[in-house]
């Protein structure tokens, strides 16, 4: 594949083409979004082999991934493959240009995984929540700033801490041994002088506890 995508210099440019000519007055808007799906995963594949050529290849290629994720009638694997093309562009791109690229990408980018993660589990989709995973890995695992920032919404950032989804306060024994391994003196208060008397109460959780907590986020799936 190397020698042949080194011999085809232009294929990147011939997908981005083949990705503008799709549709017509006779194609079905689940057809089109098909199409363009199979195209974004070809895009994959070839960037996975070979170097962009220079950053207005980049550019074309940003502006029509940012049309499919704007796209309010894409489908399910339309959505996959643009999660799969984005983890490719992070792990192909040379850092000077990757960091320009998720300007351009990372709020899209971020609005299609809150989009995916913030759903009841009766309508959550078992492959594409995997991929959306991948990407938060990938992103968190590379340092990436723009990820960073936003951070929170996705990990839960704690050391020591047994945290469950049916208690949102964590446990005294383990806050003081959390504690005590960094030499620190532990400030704690009893649970009847926290808010509501220590009763539960609804706390924000990060999507990944959310799904490593509750055993019925995948109520499809079987163990």
């Amino acid at each position: 594949m190397r020698h042949f995508s080194d011999s085809n210099e232009d294929l990147v440019d011939e997908l981005l083409l083949r990705y503008s000519q799709v549709g017509g007055i006779f194609t079905s808007k689940s057809s089109e979004n098909k199409q363009k799906a199979h195209t974004f995963k070809q895009l994959a594949f070839v960037i996975y082999s070979q170097d962009l050529k220079n950053e207005e290849q980049l550019d074309n290629l940003l502006k029509k991934m940012t049309e499919g994720f704007k796209n309010p009638v894409k489908d399910r694997e339309m959505r996959i493959q643009l999660f799969l093309l984005s983890r490719i562009i992070m792990l192909r791109l040379q850092p000077e240009w990757l960091a320009g690229a998720l300007k351009k990408l990372w709020p899209h980018l971020l609005a299609e995984l809150v989009s995916v993660f913030d759903v009841g589990p009766d309508r959550r989709d078992y492959w594409l929540t995997i991929e959306g995973i991948k990407i938060v890995e990938l992103m968190s695992q590379l340092n990436i700033e723009d990820f960073q920032m936003n951070q929170w919404m996705f990990l839960f950032d704690g050391y020591g801490i047994d945290y469950n989804g049916s208690n949102p306060f964590p446990e005294k024994g383990n806050m003081n041994q959390a504690a005590a391994a960094q030499n620190q003196s532990p400030e704690w208060q009893e649970l009847e002088s926290w808010p509501d008397g220590g009763r539960k109460i609804e706390v924000f959780q990060p999507y990944m506890i959310k799904f490593m907590c509750n055993k019925s986020a995948f109520p499809d799936v079987e163990d």
